[in-house]
């Protein structure tokens, strides 16, 4: 776990998502679930976001990426809104679309502080602009996406598993997550007999092999004062992955370790994008992106070997002919060559025009 400077850190985004509607919450989960690497979507209306940020994100001087922090706050109470940082991200694009604006998100290590400290000095570090109600009822004021020069004393950054439980019990106090069934990471991607250290987030591979088995490894946890999970987790597998385990697992423990082998399709040609969908609690879903890498060597080493097979009936049909052997030598090697190119022309795929 390391300890951010805040002499190194400038022009900072915050971007809150609260509990005031499904979809708040549960990308506040994403984020909390989403392995390092990974995209996540938010979106704003722009009354939402402070004059700096929607400068910074939109303006002609935007520069990406950008620092960024996502939180979450809390809808309820009077005075200043509870704020819970929740992970550090890249701010990769913004795209504009009338009066609302989409951002994506790429994440980094989970965050954490002390909420009370956290919210109290967030609120003076952007001049009073953080979320806040004077009495129930009303709507809250204040901005959702907002840029300060300064972090907050405190706040960390890590990608061990003890700092994520830190931030799930943060994030559990607050009132819109106590009944929430369990939570979960993606801690990443395992080779077949290449073990992850399992008590750390890894990186989402860019790539994955062709032919090759691999694990996909999830960790649940529920604090100690909350409901024993009664429910299920499901990965679903796109297209060029393939799995013979059930989609669904349940989860019944407080915590545990989860996985899926699957493996990936062999992929001859050119780069295969594909994906894989986790569904908790049959109640939300994180897709991520995936990659299944060319298998160029493969391609060629079965065209080597077929390329002569091809070629052995021009071959005996030129053994009996009665002209030099130099002559004869020639082409017969122009027979396998050729015998090669027919066998990688025609196990070329070629896409059908749309």
């Amino acid at each position: 776990m390391t300890t951010a400077d805040p002499k190194k850190a400038r022009g900072t985004l915050f971007l809150l998502s609260s509990d005031a509607s499904p979809r708040y919450k549960q990308d506040v989960l994403r984020c909390l679930a989403a392995p390092i690497g990974s995209s996540v979507q938010f979106r704003y209306d722009k009354i939402e976001v402070s004059s700096v940020a929607l400068s910074s994100l939109s303006g002609g001087n935007a520069v990406f990426p950008q620092d960024g922090v996502v939180c979450s706050v809390a809808s309820q109470g009077i005075g200043v809104l509870p704020i819970v940082p929740v992970r550090k991200v890249s701010v990769l694009n913004c795209r504009e679309h009338g009066a609302t604006i989409s951002i994506t998100l790429r994440m980094a290590e989970v965050a954490i502080a002390d909420p009370s400290n956290f919210t109290a000095d967030l609120f003076q570090l952007t001049n009073q602009q953080t979320p806040q109600r004077s009495k129930e009822g009303e709507n809250p004021k204040g901005f959702y996406c907002f840029e300060a020069r300064s972090l907050p004393a405190g706040f960390q950054v890590g990608t061990s598993l003890e700092v994520w439980e830190k931030a799930v019990m943060n994030l559990r106090n607050q009132h819109a997550y106590k009944e929430e069934p369990f939570f979960w990471v993606t801690l990443g991607v395992e080779d077949e007999g290449d073990e992850l250290d399992t008590d750390t987030l890894h990186p989402w591979p860019t790539f994955l092999r062709p032919r090759k088995d691999y694990r996909l490894l999830l960790y649940h946890f529920q604090p100690r004062d909350g409901k024993r999970p009664d429910s299920t987790i499901q990965a679903t597998f796109g297209e060029s992955l393939r799995t013979v385990e059930p989609p669904d697992i349940k989860i019944d423990s407080r915590y545990d370790l989860k996985s899926w082998i699957f493996s990936a399709a062999d992929n001859p040609q050119r780069a295969q994008k594909t994906w894989l969908r986790i569904r908790a609690a049959d109640a939300w879903d994180l897709d991520l992106r995936l990659t299944i890498g060319p298998s160029y060597l493969g391609w060629l080493l079965r065209s080597l070997v077929a390329g002569p097979l091809v070629a052995v009936p021009a071959i005996i049909a030129l053994l009996p002919q009665n002209i030099d052997h130099g002559t004869k030598h020639a082409l017969i090697w122009c027979a396998i060559i050729f015998g090669v190119l027919a066998t990688l022309a025609s196990t070329f795929k070629l896409e059908k025009p749309k």
